[in-house]
């Protein structure tokens, strides 16, 4: 290989490793933001994430002192951590505690136990995400904060799905809406966007996996854009601190509970 190709490959590295670190580099809103967790023992649902993990854009796993975690079962789609003192969020930290529970029932978690929660793509799987909200928010101290990422529908395989208003996920949790509703399964099998998905083999394993959802929790119940998301949290009393919408996927909004 000529010196000049070398050169020339060093110059423009191949498109994918470009992608990665365009989508790994730290966010502006973190730096801007970080200090509010510094120190800080927080509860985490659904993780661990990618995204906050010290390759991540959000990486607030750098900067905590602990944390615990909360996840619907011990053996799903994303994990199989059991329950205990086994949450191993990133290495070289301290394990934190592993809790199964449903993500709109923290009834085994007192009131203002944690400084701050984490949730990373998790609410869209949430039948009644403002119960879940609700519940996420008792369970942090007054002026604690929430980071909290929802998937941006125009880039994911929801993207031909209508925006959910804010008014159909008020009647939800008006309607005390439990995480066994299919109401939204006939509109996921019909526009999911199957080009757009690989988690998934075959259209025949979506329609099975969608119909089984109270045990797969697999169904994006709702649609999200960034407006949405900070509207349902402000309806359950938080302040929103920052927010941001970026690539690949992500709406990512800072709230405080006032």
């Amino acid at each position: 290989m000529s010196s000049n190709l070398n050169s020339m490959i060093l110059k423009f590295p191949p498109a994918r490793w470009v992608f990665e670190k365009i989508r790994y580099r730290t966010r502006g809103i973190y730096r801007k933001n970080s200090h509010l967790f510094v120190g800080e023992k927080g509860i985490e649902v659904g993780g661990p994430s990618k995204v906050f993990s010290n390759i991540g854009p959000l990486p607030f796993y750098n900067v905590i002192a602990g944390l615990d975690n909360i996840n619907f079962s011990d053996d799903n789609f994303w994990s199989s951590i059991g329950e205990g003192n086994n949450y191993e969020y990133q290495t070289g930290r301290p394990k934190g505690k592993q809790i199964i529970a449903d993500a709109i029932d923290l009834s085994k978690i007192e009131d203002e136990r944690y400084d701050f929660m984490l949730s990373s793509h998790c609410i869209e799987h949430l039948a009644n995400p403002l119960k879940g909200l609700f519940e996420w928010k008792r369970i942090i101290k007054k002026g604690g904060h929430i980071a909290i990422i929802a998937p941006d529908m125009r880039y994911t395989y929801d993207r031909k799905r209508p925006l959910t208003a804010f008014e159909h996920i008020e009647q939800d949790y008006k309607q005390n809406m439990q995480e066994d509703d299919s109401t939204h399964f006939a509109e996921v099998i019909e526009l999911h966007d199957m080009t757009n998905d690989g988690t998934v083999t075959s259209y025949e394993e979506h329609v099975a996996r969608t119909k089984d959802n109270f045990n797969t929790r697999i169904v994006h119940h709702h649609t999200y854009d960034l407006e949405l998301v900070k509207k349902m949290l402000v309806y359950c009393g938080f302040e929103i601190v920052d927010a941001e919408a970026f690539r690949p996927y992500h709406l990512f909004v800072i709230a405080k509970k006032k």
